[in-house]
């Protein structure tokens, strides 16, 4: 099930419908939506049906029967669902998008595919509130909204290695970042992804264990604007990564953290 803060250091139980059946590998994703004043929490894990939560009671199924999803993330007034399982069929390029203003009701014919790089979505992050990034194996991608017969206009921006996991993707002010699926350190602004690790790609590669992906997570610190990534390492134990904004590809930006 889930946990909510409830302040301090109190916390609360927030049952699924159902116990999750995800391992550690099926790290749980969540998106914020916004209807009718009330603010809805979406919630996936790759396993299980997708989970509605409005901010009392208990998590319940997503109403309108949508796919099992890899991860997830809201744009343009819809949900929207990324690397998706129909029928117990992988579709690792594609996506399931809702209605509009209506997170429980989902179409068929609203199931875009993303098959021309040949790679699968690890994760859908929006941008702002009209555009969100998909990202793959070896490929971005953008999604921008449009108000015509199809609710988003798909498009290729780079090729660059795709993030080691969802969770890896930080949001920090105007741009994306995380660690690559090469160990490398990326930013993405919606147009154009640069490198910002080559000073400290090979401590990655030797550090972080690249048979558990799902473990790797970022996080914002926006007072000191510092992102802070964490990894289990091939020993067992966890290390990690500081990097400070704005510095661009330079030793100075980066910081070790210890083991632990």
């Amino acid at each position: 099930g889930f946990h909510v803060y409830t302040g301090g250091t109190t916390w609360a139980d927030a049952p699924a419908s159902g116990l999750l059946n995800g391992g550690a590998g099926n790290q749980v994703r969540f998106t914020i939506f916004m209807l009718a004043g009330t603010t809805r929490v979406v919630a996936v894990n790759d396993v299980d049906v997708p989970q509605s939560w409005t901010g009392t009671g208990n998590f319940a199924a997503l109403g309108g029967s949508p796919p099992i999803a890899k991860c997830v993330t809201s744009a343009f007034q819809r949900v929207i669902l990324g690397n998706i399982t129909v029928g117990g069929t992988r579709r690792g390029s594609t996506m399931a998008i809702s209605g509009f203003q209506d997170p429980a009701t989902w179409s068929s014919l609203d199931q875009p595919s993303l098959p021309d790089t040949g790679d699968s979505i690890v994760e859908v992050r929006a941008l702002n509130a009209q555009v969100f990034a998909i990202y793959k194996d070896r490929s971005q991608w953008v999604g921008i909204g449009a108000a015509d017969i199809f609710p988003f206009v798909f498009e290729l921006r780079d090729q660059q290695s795709g993030p080691i996991s969802a969770a890896a993707v930080v949001q920090a002010e105007n741009a994306h970042y995380y660690i690559g699926r090469d160990g490398n350190g990326y930013r993405f602004d919606g147009n154009r992804c640069i490198s910002i690790g080559g000073a400290v790609r090979s401590l990655i590669q030797g550090s972080l264990d690249f048979s558990l992906p799902a473990r790797c997570h970022g996080v914002f610190d926006a007072a000191n604007r510092e992102i802070w990534w964490y990894w289990q390492t091939a020993s067992g134990t966890f290390a990690g990564i500081v990097y400070r904004l704005p510095y661009g590809e330079v030793p100075e930006a980066f910081s070790p953290l210890a083991s632990y």
